[in-house]
Protein backbone atom coordinates (compact mmCIF):
# COMPACT_ATOMS: atom_id res chain seq x y z
CA UNK A 1 0.00 0.00 0.00
CA UNK A 2 1.51 3.58 -1.28
CA UNK A 3 2.01 6.10 1.76
CA UNK A 4 1.76 9.59 0.88
CA UNK A 5 4.78 11.59 1.52
CA UNK A 6 4.37 14.55 4.12
CA UNK A 7 7.75 17.05 4.16
CA UNK A 8 8.51 18.53 7.18
CA UNK A 9 7.74 22.11 8.48
CA UNK A 10 11.97 23.30 8.01
CA UNK A 11 12.05 21.53 4.48
CA UNK A 12 9.45 23.51 3.22
CA UNK A 13 10.21 25.60 -0.05
CA UNK A 14 10.81 29.39 0.58
CA UNK A 15 8.95 31.96 -1.76
CA UNK A 16 11.34 33.81 -3.99
CA UNK A 17 11.43 37.73 -2.70
CA UNK A 18 11.53 39.72 -6.39
CA UNK A 19 12.84 43.10 -6.35
CA UNK A 20 9.64 45.07 -6.98
CA UNK A 21 8.15 43.38 -3.75
CA UNK A 22 11.44 44.67 -1.74
CA UNK A 23 10.44 48.13 -2.87
CA UNK A 24 7.07 48.14 -1.71
CA UNK A 25 8.10 46.58 1.26
CA UNK A 26 10.10 49.88 2.13
CA UNK A 27 7.51 52.22 0.94
CA UNK A 28 4.96 50.46 3.11
CA UNK A 29 7.37 51.06 6.03
CA UNK A 30 8.26 54.32 5.16
CA UNK A 31 4.33 55.28 4.69
CA UNK A 32 3.57 53.85 8.19
CA UNK A 33 6.59 55.47 10.36
CA UNK A 34 5.44 59.09 8.51
CA UNK A 35 2.32 58.32 9.96
CA UNK A 36 3.28 57.72 13.72
CA UNK A 37 5.51 60.54 13.58
CA UNK A 38 2.33 63.04 12.45
CA UNK A 39 0.25 61.44 15.12
CA UNK A 40 2.87 62.14 17.88
CA UNK A 41 3.21 65.58 16.98
CA UNK A 42 0.27 67.34 16.50
CA UNK A 43 -0.98 70.18 18.39
CA UNK A 44 -4.30 70.56 19.74
CA UNK A 45 -6.72 73.19 19.37
CA UNK A 46 -9.61 74.03 21.32
CA UNK A 47 -12.50 74.68 19.70
CA UNK A 48 -15.06 77.37 20.68
CA UNK A 49 -17.25 74.42 21.82
CA UNK A 50 -14.64 72.75 24.53
CA UNK A 51 -15.92 72.59 28.16
CA UNK A 52 -12.85 71.83 30.48
CA UNK A 53 -13.03 72.02 34.50
CA UNK A 54 -12.59 75.64 35.15
CA UNK A 55 -10.82 74.76 38.38
CA UNK A 56 -7.75 72.87 36.90
CA UNK A 57 -7.21 76.10 34.74
CA UNK A 58 -8.26 74.80 31.20
CA UNK A 59 -9.71 76.26 28.61
CA UNK A 60 -13.38 76.71 28.75
CA UNK A 61 -16.54 79.11 26.93
CA UNK A 62 -14.49 79.78 23.51
CA UNK A 63 -10.65 80.43 24.80
CA UNK A 64 -11.90 82.61 28.62
CA UNK A 65 -9.09 80.67 31.08
CA UNK A 66 -10.05 79.76 34.62
CA UNK A 67 -7.63 79.58 37.41
CA UNK A 68 -4.14 79.34 36.10
CA UNK A 69 -4.73 79.61 32.15
CA UNK A 70 -1.77 79.73 29.58
CA UNK A 71 -2.44 82.56 27.15
CA UNK A 72 0.55 84.75 27.83
CA UNK A 73 -1.23 87.85 28.06
CA UNK A 74 -3.90 86.55 30.73
CA UNK A 75 -0.45 85.08 32.96
CA UNK A 76 0.89 88.71 32.71
CA UNK A 77 -2.56 90.20 34.06
CA UNK A 78 -2.31 87.74 36.63
CA UNK A 79 0.77 88.93 37.68
CA UNK A 80 0.37 92.35 37.50
CA UNK A 81 -2.89 93.11 39.38
CA UNK A 82 -4.65 91.35 41.65
CA UNK A 83 -9.02 91.35 41.20
CA UNK A 84 -11.07 92.49 44.71
CA UNK A 85 -15.01 91.65 44.94
CA UNK A 86 -16.28 94.74 46.79
CA UNK A 87 -19.79 95.14 48.01
CA UNK A 88 -21.56 98.01 46.63
CA UNK A 89 -22.79 98.82 49.69
CA UNK A 90 -19.41 99.85 50.54
CA UNK A 91 -19.52 102.63 48.77
CA UNK A 92 -21.55 104.64 51.66
CA UNK A 93 -18.63 103.21 54.24
CA UNK A 94 -14.75 105.13 54.58
CA UNK A 95 -13.22 108.00 55.21
CA UNK A 96 -13.52 109.34 51.64
CA UNK A 97 -16.81 109.70 52.25
CA UNK A 98 -18.41 112.96 51.12
CA UNK A 99 -21.55 114.52 52.95
CA UNK A 100 -22.52 117.89 51.55
CA UNK A 101 -25.42 119.92 50.92
CA UNK A 102 -27.02 117.49 47.86
CA UNK A 103 -25.50 113.88 49.21
CA UNK A 104 -26.96 112.55 52.40
CA UNK A 105 -25.20 110.49 54.76
CA UNK A 106 -26.96 106.84 54.75
CA UNK A 107 -27.42 105.90 58.32
CA UNK A 108 -27.93 102.11 57.96
CA UNK A 109 -24.19 101.80 57.37
CA UNK A 110 -22.59 104.03 59.79
CA UNK A 111 -19.93 103.34 61.82
CA UNK A 112 -20.10 102.66 65.83
CA UNK A 113 -19.19 105.74 67.99
CA UNK A 114 -17.80 105.73 71.29
CA UNK A 115 -18.49 108.34 73.92
CA UNK A 116 -15.30 110.26 74.70
CA UNK A 117 -16.59 111.44 78.30
CA UNK A 118 -15.51 108.69 81.09
CA UNK A 119 -13.61 107.00 78.41
CA UNK A 120 -10.26 105.81 79.29
CA UNK A 121 -8.81 105.69 75.47
CA UNK A 122 -9.44 109.48 75.64
CA UNK A 123 -6.35 111.88 76.44
CA UNK A 124 -6.08 114.30 79.05
CA UNK A 125 -5.05 116.76 76.53
CA UNK A 126 -8.46 117.95 76.03
CA UNK A 127 -11.38 118.55 77.43
CA UNK A 128 -15.36 117.93 76.44
CA UNK A 129 -18.44 120.50 76.23
CA UNK A 130 -20.51 117.77 77.25
CA UNK A 131 -20.72 114.69 78.87
CA UNK A 132 -22.95 112.72 75.65
CA UNK A 133 -19.64 113.97 72.95
CA UNK A 134 -19.12 110.72 71.19
CA UNK A 135 -16.57 110.10 67.82
CA UNK A 136 -16.10 107.49 65.51
CA UNK A 137 -14.27 104.46 67.02
CA UNK A 138 -11.40 104.13 64.67
CA UNK A 139 -10.64 107.53 64.49
CA UNK A 140 -9.95 108.53 68.62
CA UNK A 141 -6.71 107.60 68.34
CA UNK A 142 -5.89 110.07 65.90
CA UNK A 143 -7.71 112.80 67.75
CA UNK A 144 -5.81 111.70 70.48
CA UNK A 145 -2.77 112.36 68.34
CA UNK A 146 -3.74 115.56 66.64
CA UNK A 147 -5.28 117.36 70.30
CA UNK A 148 -1.29 115.90 71.93
CA UNK A 149 0.24 117.26 69.20
CA UNK A 150 -1.55 120.38 69.80
CA UNK A 151 -1.38 120.88 73.25
CA UNK A 152 2.76 119.90 73.41
CA UNK A 153 3.45 122.60 70.62
CA UNK A 154 1.56 125.53 71.68
CA UNK A 155 1.09 125.22 75.60
CA UNK A 156 -2.15 125.38 75.17
CA UNK A 157 -4.45 122.86 77.51
CA UNK A 158 -7.74 124.58 76.78
CA UNK A 159 -8.77 122.57 73.89
CA UNK A 160 -11.96 121.49 73.82
CA UNK A 161 -14.42 119.41 71.70
CA UNK A 162 -17.92 121.07 71.28
CA UNK A 163 -19.41 118.86 69.21
CA UNK A 164 -18.66 115.28 67.85
CA UNK A 165 -21.20 112.96 66.20
CA UNK A 166 -24.81 113.86 65.72
CA UNK A 167 -27.90 111.87 65.10
CA UNK A 168 -30.36 112.93 62.61
CA UNK A 169 -32.38 114.35 66.02
CA UNK A 170 -29.25 115.99 66.74
CA UNK A 171 -28.95 117.74 64.07
CA UNK A 172 -32.64 118.66 63.66
CA UNK A 173 -32.91 120.21 67.29
CA UNK A 174 -29.71 122.37 66.53
CA UNK A 175 -31.32 123.36 63.11
CA UNK A 176 -33.95 124.26 64.93
CA UNK A 177 -32.52 126.22 68.06
CA UNK A 178 -30.43 128.54 65.66
CA UNK A 179 -33.02 129.38 63.46
CA UNK A 180 -34.94 130.41 66.71
CA UNK A 181 -31.87 132.45 67.53
CA UNK A 182 -30.33 134.20 64.82
CA UNK A 183 -32.82 133.41 61.80
CA UNK A 184 -33.20 131.17 58.56
CA UNK A 185 -30.55 132.76 56.82
CA UNK A 186 -27.91 132.63 59.50
CA UNK A 187 -28.70 128.41 60.20
CA UNK A 188 -28.49 127.95 56.92
CA UNK A 189 -24.87 129.79 56.71
CA UNK A 190 -23.26 127.82 59.60
CA UNK A 191 -25.91 124.02 60.34
CA UNK A 192 -26.60 121.81 57.42
CA UNK A 193 -30.01 120.20 56.73
CA UNK A 194 -30.82 117.41 58.77
CA UNK A 195 -29.27 114.03 57.01
CA UNK A 196 -26.72 116.39 55.14
CA UNK A 197 -23.73 116.78 58.29
CA UNK A 198 -20.44 115.70 58.20
CA UNK A 199 -21.74 114.98 61.76
CA UNK A 200 -23.51 112.33 61.29
CA UNK A 201 -20.18 110.26 59.84
CA UNK A 202 -18.72 110.51 63.63
CA UNK A 203 -15.76 112.17 61.54
CA UNK A 204 -16.02 115.45 61.52
CA UNK A 205 -15.30 117.59 65.15
CA UNK A 206 -15.81 120.96 66.22
CA UNK A 207 -12.71 122.27 67.93
CA UNK A 208 -12.25 125.00 69.94
CA UNK A 209 -10.24 126.90 73.26
CA UNK A 210 -10.87 128.08 76.54
CA UNK A 211 -7.88 130.20 76.41
CA UNK A 212 -7.89 133.65 75.88
CA UNK A 213 -4.65 133.83 73.61
CA UNK A 214 -5.73 130.95 71.53
CA UNK A 215 -4.81 130.71 67.92
CA UNK A 216 -6.45 128.38 65.57
CA UNK A 217 -3.38 128.47 63.08
CA UNK A 218 -1.06 125.80 64.65
CA UNK A 219 -4.78 123.51 64.03
CA UNK A 220 -5.01 124.24 60.78
CA UNK A 221 -1.72 124.19 59.44
CA UNK A 222 -0.74 120.79 61.08
CA UNK A 223 -4.34 119.01 60.80
CA UNK A 224 -3.06 116.94 57.98
CA UNK A 225 -0.38 115.44 59.59
CA UNK A 226 -2.96 113.55 61.85
CA UNK A 227 -5.40 113.16 58.88
CA UNK A 228 -7.39 115.88 59.21
CA UNK A 229 -8.61 118.50 57.06
CA UNK A 230 -10.04 121.79 58.05
CA UNK A 231 -13.25 121.21 56.04
CA UNK A 232 -14.96 124.81 55.60
CA UNK A 233 -12.21 126.61 54.19
CA UNK A 234 -12.25 130.56 53.42
CA UNK A 235 -13.05 130.90 49.61
CA UNK A 236 -14.71 127.74 49.13
CA UNK A 237 -18.33 128.65 50.48
CA UNK A 238 -19.51 128.46 46.80
CA UNK A 239 -18.50 124.88 46.56
CA UNK A 240 -19.43 123.51 50.25
CA UNK A 241 -22.21 125.93 50.98
CA UNK A 242 -21.17 126.01 53.99
CA UNK A 243 -19.11 129.80 55.53
CA UNK A 244 -16.01 129.55 57.03
CA UNK A 245 -15.55 127.08 59.70
CA UNK A 246 -11.97 127.52 61.35
CA UNK A 247 -13.11 125.35 64.35
CA UNK A 248 -14.55 122.32 62.00
CA UNK A 249 -12.22 119.13 61.08
CA UNK A 250 -12.67 116.07 59.50
CA UNK A 251 -11.05 113.03 59.50
CA UNK A 252 -10.22 111.88 56.05
CA UNK A 253 -6.59 109.92 56.72
CA UNK A 254 -3.63 109.77 54.88
CA UNK A 255 -2.40 110.51 52.44
CA UNK A 256 -5.55 112.31 51.64
CA UNK A 257 -5.48 115.16 54.14
CA UNK A 258 -2.07 116.47 52.97
CA UNK A 259 -2.91 115.95 49.27
CA UNK A 260 -6.03 118.22 50.09
CA UNK A 261 -3.98 120.49 51.76
CA UNK A 262 -1.10 121.06 49.74
CA UNK A 263 -3.62 121.05 46.43
CA UNK A 264 -5.69 123.26 48.31
CA UNK A 265 -8.90 121.37 47.32
CA UNK A 266 -11.91 120.73 49.84
CA UNK A 267 -13.40 117.22 49.86
CA UNK A 268 -15.86 118.25 46.86
CA UNK A 269 -12.77 119.32 44.56
CA UNK A 270 -10.74 116.33 45.83
CA UNK A 271 -13.30 113.38 44.93
CA UNK A 272 -13.90 115.16 41.43
CA UNK A 273 -10.30 114.96 40.92
CA UNK A 274 -10.35 111.46 42.07
CA UNK A 275 -12.27 110.56 39.40
CA UNK A 276 -9.61 111.55 36.11
CA UNK A 277 -7.74 108.76 37.74
CA UNK A 278 -7.73 105.09 36.61
CA UNK A 279 -5.27 102.09 37.81
CA UNK A 280 -3.36 102.38 34.93
CA UNK A 281 -2.78 106.31 35.24
CA UNK A 282 -2.72 106.52 39.01
CA UNK A 283 -2.69 110.00 41.13
CA UNK A 284 1.13 109.45 42.35
CA UNK A 285 1.98 111.11 45.58
CA UNK A 286 5.34 111.10 48.33
CA UNK A 287 4.52 112.51 51.36
CA UNK A 288 6.40 115.30 52.64
CA UNK A 289 6.26 114.08 56.28
CA UNK A 290 7.42 110.56 55.83
CA UNK A 291 8.56 109.64 52.22
CA UNK A 292 6.01 106.83 52.24
CA UNK A 293 5.00 107.10 47.94
CA UNK A 294 0.49 106.45 47.01
CA UNK A 295 -0.86 105.54 44.16
CA UNK A 296 -4.40 106.73 43.80
CA UNK A 297 -7.09 105.82 41.52
CA UNK A 298 -11.31 106.03 40.95
CA UNK A 299 -13.03 102.71 40.35
CA UNK A 300 -16.90 103.18 39.51
CA UNK A 301 -19.63 101.28 41.21
CA UNK A 302 -21.21 98.65 38.94
CA UNK A 303 -24.74 99.48 39.74
CA UNK A 304 -26.53 101.45 42.58
CA UNK A 305 -27.47 98.15 43.99
CA UNK A 306 -26.48 97.55 47.19
CA UNK A 307 -27.07 93.65 46.64
CA UNK A 308 -24.55 93.34 44.30
CA UNK A 309 -20.88 93.73 44.00
CA UNK A 310 -17.84 95.61 41.97
CA UNK A 311 -14.71 94.10 41.02
CA UNK A 312 -11.29 96.31 42.01
CA UNK A 313 -7.91 95.69 40.68
CA UNK A 314 -5.42 96.00 42.95
CA UNK A 315 -1.61 96.53 41.79
CA UNK A 316 -0.10 92.32 42.84
CA UNK A 317 2.73 94.42 44.20
CA UNK A 318 1.07 96.68 46.18
CA UNK A 319 2.88 97.02 49.74
CA UNK A 320 -0.52 97.57 51.28
CA UNK A 321 -3.76 98.99 49.75
CA UNK A 322 -7.68 100.56 51.06
CA UNK A 323 -10.72 100.78 49.22
CA UNK A 324 -13.24 103.33 50.45
CA UNK A 325 -16.63 104.68 49.02
CA UNK A 326 -17.12 108.27 48.13
CA UNK A 327 -20.53 108.00 48.89
CA UNK A 328 -21.98 109.33 45.12
CA UNK A 329 -20.94 106.74 42.81
CA UNK A 330 -17.64 104.60 43.61
CA UNK A 331 -14.63 103.63 45.34
CA UNK A 332 -11.12 105.41 46.14
CA UNK A 333 -8.67 103.16 46.10
CA UNK A 334 -5.59 104.30 47.79
CA UNK A 335 -2.09 101.83 47.26
CA UNK A 336 1.12 102.05 49.12
CA UNK A 337 3.51 101.49 46.71
CA UNK A 338 6.70 102.05 49.19
CA UNK A 339 7.24 103.07 52.57
CA UNK A 340 9.34 105.68 53.56
CA UNK A 341 12.62 106.10 55.12
CA UNK A 342 10.55 106.49 58.42
CA UNK A 343 9.78 103.18 59.44
CA UNK A 344 8.50 103.69 62.94
CA UNK A 345 5.74 105.68 61.45
CA UNK A 346 5.04 103.71 58.90
CA UNK A 347 4.61 100.36 61.14
CA UNK A 348 2.17 103.14 63.21
CA UNK A 349 0.05 103.96 60.36
CA UNK A 350 -0.30 100.32 59.38
CA UNK A 351 -1.07 99.39 63.57
CA UNK A 352 -3.89 102.53 63.67
CA UNK A 353 -5.42 101.59 60.47
CA UNK A 354 -5.61 97.34 61.58
CA UNK A 355 -7.59 99.13 64.10
CA UNK A 356 -11.44 98.03 63.75
CA UNK A 357 -14.44 99.54 65.35
CA UNK A 358 -15.89 95.60 66.38
CA UNK A 359 -15.88 96.47 70.13
CA UNK A 360 -16.89 99.91 69.49
CA UNK A 361 -19.74 100.96 72.22
CA UNK A 362 -22.33 101.99 70.12
CA UNK A 363 -24.20 105.60 71.25
CA UNK A 364 -26.22 107.09 68.46
CA UNK A 365 -29.55 105.66 68.39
Amino acid sequence: MSRRRVSRYGERAQPEITSGMLVLIIFAAAAILLTVYFICNIEYTPTEDTETDTESGAVTDGGASGGTGTNAEDTAAAEEYITVSVSNSEVYSGYMMLVNYETIFNFDYAEPTVTLYHNDEKSDSYSLATSSISCAASILEYLNNFLDAYAEATGDEGAIINSGARTYEDQLSIMEEYTELYGEDYANAYVAVPGYSEHHTGYALDIASLGSDYDSLWLIENCWRYGFVQRYQAGKEDITKISYEYWHYRYVGAPHAEIMMTTNLCHEEYVDMLREYTIDTPYEFTSSDHGTVYALYFVAASSDNVEETTDVSIPACAEEYKIEGNNVDGFVVTVTVSYGTDETDAEERVTADENTSADAETTDE
